[in-house]
C-alpha cells in the first residue's frame, strides 16, 4: 500500500473509532442534564435521588477495567472494540421489553462497562501504531467523540425524549452501534497477535511508580468535573427555569466548549509541548471553579464561565492522554485500563459527593471542593508524572 493509501486507511479507521466513541459517550452523558425528566418518565416510584445513586454505581463499573486490561494486552485490540459495541447494542435493545428502573439500570451499567473496554482498546491501538511525537493529534481526534456527545448527542437525546419516550435515545444510539461495529471489523486488522504481546501485571507496574501517581491524578480531575456535572442539571433548572429542550441546547453549548478544547489539543499539543499545555489549562480550570458561584444569577455569564471550565478541563484531560500512553509502554493497554478505573472511581465519588454538596451547601460548596481537587491534581502532575525513558524498554 502506498503512503497516501495508508494515510487514507488510517483516516477511515480514526473516523470509525471516533463514531463508536460518540455513540457510547452520548448514551453515557445525555442522562446528566435529563435525570429529573427520566425520573418523571419512570413514574412516581422512582426519584431523582435514586437515579443519581444509579449514576454513581454506573461509574464504579470501570473499576473492573484493570482486569479487562489483561485481555487488551493479550488479544487483538479489535476483539475488545467489537465486544464493547455488541454489549452496548444488546443492552439498549433490552429496554424495548424492560422499560423500567431495572431496565435502565442494566442499560446504564452495561454502557459504562462497554466504554471501559472500548476506550482503552482504541487508545492502546493508536499508541501501538502512531509515534509519540504525533500521538497527541490522533488521540485528540478520537476524543472528539466526547465533546460531540454533548454538542450533538445530548440535544438530540433531549429532542427524542421530549417527543417520544425516555428510553428512545438509548434505542437510537444502540442501533447505530451496529454499522459502526461492521466498519471496525472491516477496517481494523486483528493485530498484533497475542504471541507478540507481553502480558502485563501489577509486578510490572511497580517498576513504574508514575502509574500510581497517574491514578491519583486522574481520580482527582475526573472527580472535580463530576462534582459540577451532577449538580449542573438541577442548578440550571432551578436558577434559570430551563425546560427540557433548552436544557439540552445548553448542554450542547457546553459540548461546543469541549470541542474547542479538543481542537486546541489536536492542533497544538504536539507543537507546544504536552506537559506545559496541560498544566496551564489545569490551573485555569481550578481558578474558574471559584468564580462560578458569583455568576449563579446571570445566565449568560454563568454559561460563559461554564464554557471556560469545560474547555480547560478538556485540554487537561485529552492533552494528558499521550503522556499516559507513554508512562509504561510495555503494559500500555493495562495501564490505560488501570487509569480508566481511576476515571470511574473519580466519577463515582464526584457524583455522590456532588449531590450531597449541592443539597447541603449549594453551588458554592460544589465549586470550592472541585477547585481544591484540581489544584491538588496539577501539583501531582507537575512533580511526579513523567514520560518513560529508554530504560523502561529494558
Amino acid at each position: 500500500m502506498s503512503d497516501s493509501g495508508r494515510q487514507q486507511h488510517l483516516l477511515l479507521q480514526i473516523i470509525c473509532l471516533t463514531l463508536g466513541r460518540w455513540l457510547l459517550n452520548s448514551s453515557l452523558r445525555f442522562v446528566y442534564p435529563f435525570l429529573p425528566a427520566i425520573a418523571r418518565g419512570l413514574g412516581p416510584t422512582v426519584s431523582y435521588t435514586s437515579l443519581v445513586q444509579l449514576v454513581s454505581w454506573r461509574n464504579l463499573t470501570g473499576l473492573a477495567s484493570p482486569f479487562l486490561g489483561i485481555f487488551l494486552d493479550h488479544y487483538p485490540r479489535r476483539h475488545a472494540m467489537l465486544l464493547a459495541l455488541t454489549l452496548f447494542a444488546l443492552s439498549s435493545f433490552a429496554l424495548l421489553i424492560w422499560p423500567t428502573y431495572a431496565g435502565i439500570a442494566l442499560a446504564m451499567l452495561t454502557v459504562a462497562l462497554a466504554k471501559a473496554l472500548y476506550d482503552p482498546a482504541i487508545q492502546a491501538y493508536l499508541g501501538d501504531q502512531i509515534p509519540y511525537a504525533q500521538r497527541g493529534r490522533f488521540l485528540g481526534i478520537t476524543e472528539l467523540g466526547w465533546a460531540l456527545a454533548l454538542l450533538i448527542g445530548a440535544p438530540l437525546a433531549g429532542w427524542l425524549l421530549a417527543r417520544y419516550h425516555w428510553s428512545t435515545p438509548f434505542l437510537v444510539y444502540g442501533a447505530l452501534a451496529i454499522p459502526v461495529a461492521i466498519g471496525i471489523y472491516l477496517l481494523i486488522p486483528p493485530t498484533p497477535p497475542a504471541s507478540q504481546r507481553q502480558l502485563p501485571s501489577f509486578h510490572l507496574l511497580r517498576r513504574y511508580p508514575a502509574t500510581f501517581f497517574a491514578f491519583i491524578y486522574i481520580f482527582l480531575i475526573m472527580g472535580s468535573i463530576d462534582l459540577l456535572f451532577i449538580a449542573y442539571g438541577p442548578w440550571m433548572e432551578s436558577a434559570f427555569q430551563l425546560d427540557i429542550t433548552r436544557l439540552g441546547l445548553t448542554a450542547g453549548l457546553i459540548g461546543g466548549s469541549e470541542l474547542l478544547g479538543e481542537l486546541i489539543v489536536i492542533n497544538w499539543i504536539d507543537r507546544w509541548g504536552k506537559r506545559p499545555v496541560v498544566i496551564t489549562a489545569a490551573l485555569l480550570n481550578a481558578t474558574s471553579y471559584l468564580l462560578l458561584p458569583y455568576l449563579s444569577y446571570n445566565f449568560w455569564g454563568a454559561l460563559l464561565l461554564l464554557a471556560l471550565i469545560f474547555c480547560t478541563f478538556e485540554i487537561t484531560a485529552v492533552g494528558g492522554l499521550p503522556l499516559m500512553t507513554e508512562i509504561a509502554p510495555p503494559a500500555r493497554g493495562f495501564v490505560l485500563t488501570l487509569l480508566l478505573a481511576a476515571i470511574s472511581l473519580g466519577r463515582a465519588v464526584g457524583a455522590a459527593l456532588g449531590a450531597w454538596l449541592w443539597q447541603q451547601f449549594g453551588l458554592t460548596g460544589v465549586a470550592f471542593v472541585a477547585s481544591a481537587a484540581m489544584f491538588l491534581a496539577v501539583t501531582i502532575l507537575t512533580l511526579t508524572i513523567k514520560e518513560a525513558t529508554d530504560d523502561y524498554q529494558h
